[in-house]
């Protein structure tokens, strides 16, 4: 019931070489999320936040673009629906606790990546959904429904979730 915030900072820097050229190509990325929880009204309802954002600098490999998708990142997208040398991406969640194990949420998710010039709020991906944990957030399910893209819902279990 106690407020919580975590910061999680990443940084990568590396050479490499294209199997087509004998040169060697530099590039860096870094990257910064910020997530808070707080107790709302009572103890038993609270507000979960995410916020991130990443870019890198040189010659970028396909493989090192930052992917979103999916749902420790973008609910209801598939993994890596977009992808790129930089991204800004939000969650936001309300929770209702009804036991120690038993949690009842609402939440919307949204996130872009590509190039870092090219960043256009219209090219932002949304969606919205309700989830249910146990245990503290150890085991998730999420039901969610993209606002761009086709309508249908998907359904994801996983582990950890933010409430």
């Amino acid at each position: 019931a106690a407020p919580q915030v975590g910061l999680e900072l990443y940084g990568h820097a590396a050479t490499w070489r294209s199997p087509d050229s004998t040169a060697t190509r530099d590039y860096g990325r870094v990257s910064a999320i910020l997530r808070v929880a707080l107790p709302v009204a009572d103890p038993t309802w609270r507000v979960g936040m995410e916020a991130g954002a990443g870019t890198s600098w040189g010659e970028v490999p396909v493989q090192r673009h930052w992917f979103l998708g999916g749902p420790t990142t973008l609910r209801w997208y598939e993994a890596s629906v977009t992808s790129g040398p930089s991204f800004a991406r939000a969650r936001l969640e309300v929770a209702k606790i009804y036991s120690q194990t038993i949690t009842l949420s609402a939440f919307s998710d949204a996130g872009w990546a590509g190039l870092r010039d090219d960043f256009d709020s219209d090219d932002m991906l949304y969606s919205v959904g309700m989830g249910a944990s146990l245990l503290d957030g150890l085991i998730r399910m999420d039901l969610s429904q993209g606002l761009t893209g086709p309508s249908r819902f998907r359904v994801d279990l996983y582990l950890d979730a933010i409430l």
